[in-house]
């Protein structure tokens, strides 16, 4: 029964090891998960910050913050309001104000709006939407 028990002790302290070393790979992973998603806002805001030429803004900070919502509602939820996108995307005028209002969901949401855009839109939506800002003279795709 000494050894019964004994064999047995040592298989619970193996098994709660190896539970202890998920725990521990999983907590990492998140961590690093977090870690690379900080850096990579700390870097889509500096590259941001570079590209928006200040004087080609042709929105307010508050209607690019209006813009970013109007984004985040056509978005949230079920089913996503492509009308409302467009209308967004029609709104715009330059390649400064579409970068502000990137810019500004990142803050407002804590997420890409190009992942986003690209996660609830079909290839045919992001065409569209890739072609409203062509034909507006703005250089940037989805």
């Amino acid at each position: 029964m000494d050894k019964f028990n004994k064999r047995h002790t040592n298989v619970i302290l193996a098994a709660g090891g190896v539970t202890l070393a998920i725990v521990l790979v999983i907590v990492v992973i998140v961590k690093w998960n977090q870690l690379k998603a900080w850096v990579q806002k700390i870097a889509d805001k500096t590259s941001l910050d570079k590209e928006i030429i200040s004087e080609d803004v042709t929105f307010s900070a508050n209607q690019t913050k209006t813009m970013a919502a109007k984004l985040y509602v056509a978005m949230k939820g079920w089913g996503t309001d492509e009308e409302a996108i467009y209308s967004v995307m029609r709104s715009l005028q330059t390649r400064s104000d579409l970068l502000s209002v990137i810019k500004q969901y990142r803050a407002d949401y804590n997420e890409s709006l190009s992942e986003r855009l690209c996660s609830e839109l079909t290839n045919r939506e992001l065409k569209k939407v890739n072609t409203i800002l062509s034909e507006k003279g703005i250089d940037y795709t989805f």
